[in-house]
């Protein structure tokens, strides 16, 4: 983690948050992490972190098992990597259904 007078850098866990908690920095230096956990998703909800920024793991998984099953049929896959952006989450847009697609699941659900 690397703390500079207004934000923190890099991977960002529980930790992380616990010690700006401490050292009485949490809510002066703005924290966004990275992978939305359940566990980063309750400090965003509870104002400790103020974004994250997530991989869009339900498409990701998708795709992955599509490709898979193409895989194992012998059909052609694509020759190219095939992009799927992040998503952005405040507590503004935490509720919108396009991001309950970026939040990790503890459990299986489907």
């Amino acid at each position: 983690m690397d703390v500079s007078a207004d934000n923190v850098e890099g991977h960002i866990d529980a930790a992380d948050v616990a010690a700006l908690r401490a050292a009485d920095q949490l809510g002066k230096i703005k924290v966004v992490g990275f992978d939305a956990s359940p566990t980063m998703v309750g400090q965003l909800k509870a104002g400790e972190i103020q974004a994250i920024v997530s991989q869009k793991a339900q498409e990701i998984g998708i795709r992955g098992v599509e490709m898979g099953v193409k895989a194992f049929k012998g059909e052609a896959l694509m020759k190219s990597t095939e992009k799927i952006g992040t998503i952005t989450i405040t507590t503004d847009n935490l509720k919108q259904p396009e991001i309950n697609q970026a939040l990790q699941d503890t459990e299986c659900t489907n």
